[in-house]
């Protein structure tokens, strides 16, 4: 998806997880690193601007499990910061602010 932010154009890709299964969570997000590597969703969209992605989480613990993995495991070393979190809980009340595998929160 492509927001325009602040007069800024900003990429992203979204993906949107039910249940515990931190193990498929994990084998979609090295797809998203593939596709990241190659720009494809800048490329898809015709901007030359990087791009993250922004995962939702049904449930807060698989969520967390999840950060922590993307922070531990050195195929997500250079990738972590491309990646924010939230679970939809939170979003209700702020979408705008999503959640580094660092837990700090960041503006889209």
């Amino acid at each position: 998806m492509k927001l325009k932010v602040d007069g800024e154009i900003k990429i992203y890709t979204f993906e949107i997880y039910n249940g515990q299964d931190t193990k498929r969570v994990m084998q979609q997000l090295q797809k998203h690193i593939r596709s990241l590597q190659e720009g494809l969703p800048s490329v898809t969209l015709n901007e030359k601007k990087g791009s993250k992605v922004l995962l939702l989480f049904d449930s807060t613990s698989c969520m967390r499990a999840v950060m922590d993995r993307v922070k531990s495991e050195s195929v997500f070393m250079n990738f972590k910061n491309l990646f924010l979190f939230n679970d939809t809980q939170t979003l209700k009340t702020q979408f705008d602010s999503w959640c580094s595998c660092e837990s700090r929160y960041v503006k889209l």
